[in-house]
């Protein structure tokens, strides 16, 4: 075991930060308090070896005086490979990123007096740094301390006594393993050598995802272990059997919470994480399976609205939710518009009597109120009624009139486009006689009324040049949603949401899993979601063969690769049946997939059935159709020992995930067009065996164009 002591050697390598205005400042103590949070130091030249085993490390600062010996704060450390000095901008320490790591310094009252303080272990977050992947031996590291609550803790500054600045003592381990596979490269260090397989990987169990507490590190005693990935991240993780005694197996057993599992590899960080979902004692020890953390998406049910065109969920207000409402004496309808006209021979009362009102209200107990509406309003009233538009609370209670028309006995029209003054669950549409006095209608029936057309609601109010509403939109929501139940599993970084442009018509949620919710935007959109390292989401376009910035890799496909066809489900020609406009069902002609009934020398028909009426929709999801049903697509497995990156060089294992694009490089230089389209390919899953060394991957499936279009179809996108 090797130690190391560094200290603060410079003014600028130790700050505080003011809660207030952001200002920092690089002279006098370092405070954490009321008045400064957070403050920062730094250490320069701190010769600890990448991926070194952090047995223990400590920070020692000098307190002046009792009075001010009362931490109740996080040291996080920042997560960069060579943090830079502090500068004198605003916000410079709490724009820092941090490690996910970190460690509680707490101490309920002062000590009795001045002089040196030591902090707890912080030994997990000085082995995040040095597991940086840019992580060198002299690099500059910083410590970053946050208030909990109430902190009242001031210790000397380079600048106040350079002689007792803060220091950093850190004891790490280095040692070679034998054996290693990977010619060219050095041993790893003892912590990530196991007994076989990989002999790169390090498996370790913490109490949660902040990676605080460690539960266990099984990385030499772990056995049968396979990692997977598929294209919503980091898929699940098996043990065979972690050997242990009994008793340790039971207290594994107890664990609380879901635990946190991660693999890490010497030379490429993080390869897998995610929560142990099922624990089980057997024969020798404990089995584990783990899941990542796409599954926080599958945990809870959300219900939201956002968006919701035309007025098919309007409906009439009875007497009993409202006394003054008489729908009776009205005649009303939601067909395609919102329709209300005062009956001939009825009597109606002044002041907001005999009213009559349609109504819309949100998914109950949904995440969004009503904020903005459009529509185009034509009103027909007589001399002082009113047609007005209320936001209501649920219950009918409280309501704001947002818009009134009122009558002449002429028709207005106009357009109604604004935010709502209060945001509500409830909208009203209602019409009523405010005129001053008894009103009997003697016109025929619809010679006087209210009429709203082309009406939307939704809960963004406007934003341009941005849609009203769009996917990005709510994907962004429910990741706040997720992460505000459940805070370690989901990160509420919201950085890696590809934003869309496409305006979602009708976006209405009622006890949905986040996960389905995520599926049907991607599908609509072209997009896939995933939830990799940090449990930070990802929503962004599918993966091809030509998308940029997409790792690549090649490989020697083994003798046991498995590789099948089949016509079952493949057609040439495709014809669409539809609804005539009066009776009857019509067809369109076929369309012929030529090159592929070439191939095949066989004429395969196939009908799709469209419920339509027009003739052009129908041909469009019929050629669609054909596109999808003329592929002869494979079903293949590879299996493979060794991968090259796109440089040549040889690559790990068990870096390859599921969405990287593979080239497999021994296949016969000439093939046919389908078999062709294995040679390169994207991954759509893997599986990684670390006791075999041995990965097996599978192809993405390319998501149908006609399913594609329906998903579409039915949000009512364009």
């Amino acid at each position: 075991m090797t130690s190391i002591v560094v200290q603060v050697s410079a003014s600028n390598d130790d700050a505080i930060e003011n809660r207030s205005n952001g200002s920092v400042a690089r002279t006098g103590n370092i405070e954490i308090s009321s008045t400064y949070n957070p403050a920062g130091v730094r250490f320069q030249n701190v010769t600890i070896p990448k991926n070194a085993t952090i047995d223990s490390a400590t920070l020692n600062v000098y307190v002046n005086s009792a009075s001010v010996d009362e931490p109740n704060l996080y040291i996080y450390g920042q997560a960069a490979d060579n943090a830079g000095e502090f500068i004198n901008a605003t916000n410079d320490i709490s724009s820092r990123p941090k490690t996910t790591a970190k460690t509680t310094w707490y101490v309920a009252s002062p000590g009795t007096g001045a002089g040196s303080k030591t902090s707890p272990d912080i030994k997990g977050v000085i082995q995040e740094i040095v597991n940086r992947a840019g992580w060198t031996s002299g690099n500059a590291l910083v410590l970053i301390f946050v208030d909990i609550s109430g902190s009242n803790f001031r210790f000397r500054s380079w600048d106040t006594d350079a002689a007792t600045a803060a220091k950093l003592t850190v004891n790490y381990t280095v040692s070679g393993g034998g054996g290693d596979p990977d010619p060219g490269l050095p041993d790893p260090p003892a912590y990530l050598v196991r007994e076989r397989g990989s002999r790169r990987l390090a498996i370790q169990v913490y109490a949660n995802s902040d990676m605080a507490t460690m539960l266990g590190d099984y990385t030499t005693t772990a056995r049968g272990v396979r990692l997977a990935t598929n294209p919503n991240g980091f898929s699940v993780l098996t043990t065979g059997v972690i050997e242990m005694s009994l008793p340790d197996a039971f207290t594994a057993y107890t664990w609380p919470g879901t635990p946190h599992v991660v693999v890490t590899a010497i030379d490429s960080g993080v390869v897998w994480e995610g929560r142990v979902e099922d624990v089980g004692i057997v024969p020798g020890g404990l089995r584990l399976t783990a899941f990542g953390y796409q599954n926080a998406m599958r945990d809870l049910l959300y219900t939201g609205f956002w968006m919701r065109l035309g007025t098919a969920d309007w409906r009439a207000v009875t007497s009993a939710e409202r006394i003054q409402n008489r729908p009776e004496q009205y005649e009303m309808d939601n067909n395609n518009r919102l329709y209300i006209a005062p009956r001939k021979g009825e009597s109606y009362g002044t002041s907001y009597t005999n009213v009559g009102e349609l109504t819309y209200i949100v998914p109950d107990k949904g995440a969004e109120p009503v904020r903005r509406i459009y529509a185009t309003y034509e009103v027909k009233l007589p001399t002082g009624w009113e047609a007005r538009l209320l936001s209501v609370t649920a219950d009918f209670s409280t309501h704001t009139a947002e818009a009134t028309v009122v009558g002449d006995g002429t028709k207005k029209t106009g357009t109604w486009s604004f935010n709502l003054t209060d945001a509500r669950p409830r909208l009203i549409f209602s019409v009523s006689n405010n005129s001053g006095g008894v009103t009997t209608i003697t016109n025929d029936t619809g010679v006087y009324y209210a009429k709203l057309t082309n009406l939307g609601v939704r809960s963004t109010t406007y934003v341009t040049p941005r849609p009203p509403v769009a996917a990005s939109d709510i994907v962004a929501s429910l990741v706040g949603y997720v992460n505000a139940a459940n805070p370690k599993h989901l990160s509420s970084e919201t950085a890696r949401i590809s934003t869309t442009s496409t305006v979602m018509q009708d976006a209405n949620y009622e006890d949905k899993r986040p996960a389905d919710i995520l599926a049907e935007l991607a599908l609509q959109h072209g997009y896939q979601w995933a939830v990799w390292e940090d449990r930070i989401l990802e929503f962004a376009p599918v993966p091809t063969v030509d998308t940029l910035g997409v790792r690549s890799w090649v490989v020697d496909a083994e003798s046991d690769m498995v590789v099948e066809r089949s016509l079952a489900g493949v057609y040439t020609n495709v014809y669409a049946s539809y609804d005539s406009q009066y009776d009857g069902t019509l067809r369109t002609n076929e369309a012929v997939a030529t090159a592929v009934a070439e191939l095949i020398q066989l004429k395969r028909q196939q009908v799709l059935s469209v419920q339509t009426q027009d003739a052009t929709q129908a041909a469009a999801f019929r050629d669609a159709a054909l596109g999808d049903w003329s592929q002869r697509r494979a079903r293949v497995q590879i299996n493979f020992r060794r991968v090259f990156d796109s440089g040549g060089g040889q690559g790990r294992l068990y870096q390859m995930r599921s969405g990287d694009i593979v080239t497999i490089r021994n296949l016969p230089p000439t093939l046919s067009e389908d078999v062709d389209g294995l040679r390169t390919f994207v991954i759509g899953e893997t599986v990684y065996d670390v006791d075999a060394g041995t990965m097996s991957i599978s192809p993405a499936t390319p998501t149908p164009t006609l399913e594609k279009m329906i998903a579409r179809r039915e949000a009512g996108l364009r």
